[in-house]
């Protein structure tokens, strides 16, 4: 599923979530916010690259203009940015209701 219309836009984050049953990717978001195993990680777009183990159970918060979508991930999940474009892997992730 692609958020946003057209191509990625300039100073926006595309974002792909991964697991072995499925992909979901999230275009043109403006931040994105995680636990990674040694504290809370804030991304916007010009981040330097990055490699990085998540929290177990952590929330994955992707936001964009209007809205938020918030998903919670399995453990072992990992985490990698470069070029303003995030792939995290998950062995199973699930959308939950923002708060």
């Amino acid at each position: 599923m692609r958020r946003g219309n057209g191509p990625r836009s300039f100073n926006m984050l595309d974002c792909t979530i991964v697991s072995p049953l499925e992909q979901i990717d999230l275009a043109s978001a403006n931040a994105v916010y995680v636990t990674a195993s040694n504290g809370q990680i804030g991304i916007l777009p010009g981040h330097a690259p990055l490699v990085c183990g998540l929290a177990p159970e952590s929330i994955l918060r992707v936001a964009f203009t209007d809205s938020e979508r918030h998903f919670r991930l399995g453990a072992n999940a990992f985490l990698r940015l470069q070029n303003d474009r995030i792939v995290v892997l998950s062995a199973e992730y699930r959308e939950i209701s923002a708060t």
